[in-house]
């Protein structure tokens, strides 16, 4: 006799908006963080970078790593990305800029944070 598990139906909602906020160069131990609540937001994927187009690419990482893989996610996730690559050269920039070594420097604890808000 062999019996089969029922499958797990998905509840995720698919994705029907979705913002990037930059909130700039912050140390490590200072930024207060991102959240959802009082918004009408669902969730909020944090990205971390040396610059603003690195901790975009993150954030957006996190929402792949974290959602289904549906043709209709997939579409939204290849919409997302294109936002993201529409971020300018301006935010390529070093996080301290005129600073040499600044990305070798281990002690080094200021990232730019961007977050990806969707809904």
């Amino acid at each position: 006799m062999t019996t089969t598990m029922p499958q797990a139906q998905s509840t995720q909602k698919p994705l029907v908006d979705w913002e990037f906020q930059d909130y700039g160069v912050d140390h490590a131990q200072y930024f207060p963080g991102v959240g959802v609540s009082n918004t009408d937001w669902t969730a909020v994927y944090l990205g971390v970078g040396a610059n603003a187009m690195d901790a975009a690419l993150e954030a957006l990482d996190d929402l792949c790593a974290s959602r289904s893989e549906s043709i209709a996610e997939f579409q939204a996730i290849k919409e997302i990305e294109r936002e993201v690559l529409r971020f300018s050269d301006k935010d390529l920039r070093p996080v301290i800029p005129n600073c040499q070594g600044i990305e070798e420097n281990e002690e080094n604890e200021l990232y730019h944070y961007v977050a990806l808000f969707v809904k």
